[in-house]
């Protein structure tokens, strides 16, 4: 009977979060869909009252002409979906959804007003100068982040940046998990249903965001590595990724990047550290990875002797006058440093002088006066 009341308590618990799954699923619908009643409304809004959303991380993929384009759409068929907009308590609406919409209809308002400026008499001013929005009251800060999210992985999840997607799904994920009480599967249901990202997809990007290293994280968000080695990279112990990045940093800081060779030697590094994820045994993988990294560090000790010898055979070929010309420029260069050394320290000193009178070029001035004084009497007798 024990067994079957804990069974029965189990059962009600996970019906209890699938009904918060699907509240939470429902309300994001709610907020996106124009057809879906709820706690919004369709209000008529100034488009000069109207905010960009400064957590919009995908502003950065909207090209211009891109925006161009969506207006002159807009211009011929009309704004087919309302933005969506939060309504805080400062009186601000804060854009949710339609960021890209919002900026077609300033573009088209900016027209209308060239047109008016300029005499046309077709100008219509007011066309677009109150626009349909679908208005939520009172969120929080949380909630307006998840309605942002759930929009832009909506329309722009599946072929926008990588390293956008993963930001907005992990924190998506975080943000319903912390807002409904969901568990991980759960929140990872919700992110399925809201988006047209595959399954595969969103696991392979959970992964990587929650057992490849930070350091591998930031090198594949730079491109320095690219997807499918991050992913063979996610075999190896989080020490052994440690390593990992450290041979690639230690490669990229000890060779001439402006080098035709330096993609195809950094192409072999890469290739020599996947093999360690191939490894049969832990130690065999941290031993490949250990002897790696020793080589890489020798690059730079290589290319400095061989430069260095580069430089004496170029020497050595010099003629006479050549060398002295040489030698002359170097200790010219030399005396210019010393020289630039010298000032920058004397207005160093002068910074922090409590008056004009005990600044060193102050010092310097009374000297030369003094002198010069000496010299005329001097010449006087």
């Amino acid at each position: 009977m024990a067994v079957n009341r804990y069974a029965k308590k189990v059962q009600q618990k996970n019906e209890q979060a699938e009904n918060q799954a699907t509240n939470a699923l429902k309300d994001m619908s709610t907020y996106l869909n124009d057809g879906i009643e709820g706690s919004s409304e369709i209000q008529e809004l100034s488009l000069k009252n109207i905010k960009v959303n400064p957590s919009n991380d995908y502003r950065q993929l909207d090209e211009q002409e891109d925006i161009e384009v969506l207006a002159d759409d807009i211009e011929r068929n009309g704004l087919l979906h309302n933005l969506v907009v939060s309504k805080r308590k400062t009186g601000e609406y804060i854009i949710l959804s339609g960021e890209r919409r919002f900026k077609a209809l300033n573009i088209l308002m900016d027209r209308e007003l060239e047109k008016q400026k300029m005499g046309d008499l077709s100008a219509d001013v007011g066309k677009y100068r109150q626009i349909p929005c679908r208005v939520i009251s009172d969120l929080s800060e949380r909630k307006e982040q998840i309605i942002l999210d759930a929009a832009n992985l909506q329309t722009r999840g599946g072929a926008g940046d990588e390293k956008l997607t993963r930001m907005a799904m992990e924190r998506y994920r975080d943000n319903v998990k912390e807002e409904y009480g969901l568990s991980e599967t759960q929140a990872r249901e919700l992110l399925f249903k809201i988006t047209n990202i595959g399954r595969s997809s969103i696991f392979r990007n959970f992964r990587i965001i929650d057992e490849l290293i930070p350091e591998l994280q930031d090198l594949l968000n730079k491109d320095e590595i690219n997807k499918k080695e991050a992913d063979s990279f996610l075999k190896l112990t989080k020490e052994q990724q440690a390593g990992v990045n450290q041979a690639i940093l230690t490669f990229k800081a000890n060779s001439n990047q402006n080098s035709d060779n330096y993609y195809k030697h950094r192409k072999m590094l890469l290739d020599e550290l996947l093999k360690a994820t191939e490894a049969k045994t832990e130690k065999l993988a941290t031993e490949k990875i250990e002897k790696i990294l020793a080589g890489v560090k020798e690059i730079k000790r290589e290319e400095s002797t061989a430069k260095t010898e580069q430089t004496i055979k170029a020497i050595e070929k010099m003629s006479y006058r050549d060398k002295v010309i040489k030698e002359c420029n170097d200790i010219h260069s030399k005396i210019s440093k010393l020289k630039k050394k010298k000032i920058d320290k004397i207005k160093e000193i002068d910074s922090v002088a409590s008056s004009e009178n005990e600044t060193i070029l102050s010092h310097i001035d009374c000297l030369i006066k003094e002198l010069e004084e000496f010299r005329k009497e001097i010449a006087e007798e």
